[in-house]
């Protein structure tokens, strides 16, 4: 565990690369939390996407979900960003809990489907709305089904795969869409990393549905 001063010296630093490279392979397994905490909510001004994207994962990662912080996150999906900060707001609100999500999410992130944007920004949109079940949740579903089927990013494809992987999808839905994207692997070259991460995940689903 490092001392409150070298996690100053690093999380500091006057290099956004090595911010970025601490935050990265740090376990956070300290007694710094509210150090962590204030500095995120204050650190208003980022301008390098990389870094900011960081920050926002280690946000979620520590569940800071001050109000000020879930506002400012929130507004990044409807501002002009990098498409990697949105992705990394989207990331935030999936783990956040439906308590403090924003009373028109459900209907704000619809809206976004509707705008011009990567497939991968847009199959992450329509994951956050699985995830929150609704009474549409299985409209949902299959139009993220039908929006796999049209891509030909391998990295939507893996990035849906590791929400798959790490969030708290219903086990049936998991199954659903994990046989979707083993089927669309059949006519579809997504590369060896989706290879990979279906065989890797394979077993641990279809013995979650048993």
């Amino acid at each position: 565990m490092k001392t409150l001063e070298e996690v100053k010296s690093l999380f500091e630093h006057k290099s956004y690369d090595v911010r970025s490279d601490f935050i990265n392979e740090y376990d956070f397994k300290d007694d710094h939390f509210e150090y962590y905490r204030q500095f995120i909510v204050a650190a208003t001004n980022i301008r390098d996407h990389l870094y900011l994207s960081d920050l926002m994962d280690l946000a979620g990662m520590l569940r800071i979900y001050d109000k000020e912080l879930r506002d400012r996150y929130y507004s990044y999906l409807f501002t002009k960003q990098h498409s990697i900060v949105k992705l990394a707001a989207l990331d935030y609100f999936k783990y956040c809990s439906k308590e403090l999500l924003p009373v028109t999410y459900e209907q704000d992130l619809v809206s976004l489907l509707q705008r011009r944007a990567s497939d991968i920004l847009k199959n992450q949109t329509q994951c956050n709305l699985v995830l929150i079940n609704t009474k549409k949740k299985e409209e949902y579903l299959l139009q993220l089904l039908e929006m796999l089927t049209r891509t030909n990013d391998w990295r939507s494809i893996y990035r849906v795969l590791m929400n798959l992987k790490y969030c708290e999808f219903d086990s049936k839905d998991k199954l659903i869409v994990y046989d979707h994207i083993t089927e669309l692997t059949r006519k579809k070259d997504f590369g060896k990393g989706v290879e990979g991460l279906l065989k890797e995940m394979g077993t641990e689903i279809r013995n979650n549905e048993l």
